[in-house]
């Protein structure tokens, strides 16, 4: 049985994030605004709660949209 958070912890990792940057994720009229915004929140939320560095955790990003 793998328990996910205790396996990683003091892993080094690389995390490859793929973002949807197309209009067809923005939807301004759902109350509280841009579904673009929550995901930029998330993203920095994912990002700044891990360790990131040359002997840590790598991340990397890719945009895809027009």
């Amino acid at each position: 049985m793998c328990h996910v958070m205790t396996d990683v912890v003091g892993c080094l990792q690389d995390i490859a994030l793929l973002v949807d940057c197309s209009g067809s994720i923005s939807d301004t009229n759902r109350p509280g605004g841009d579904n673009w915004q929550l995901i930029l929140n998330f993203l920095v939320d994912f990002v700044s709660s891990i360790s990131v560095g040359d002997r840590a955790t790598h991340v990397g990003a890719v945009s895809f949209g027009t």
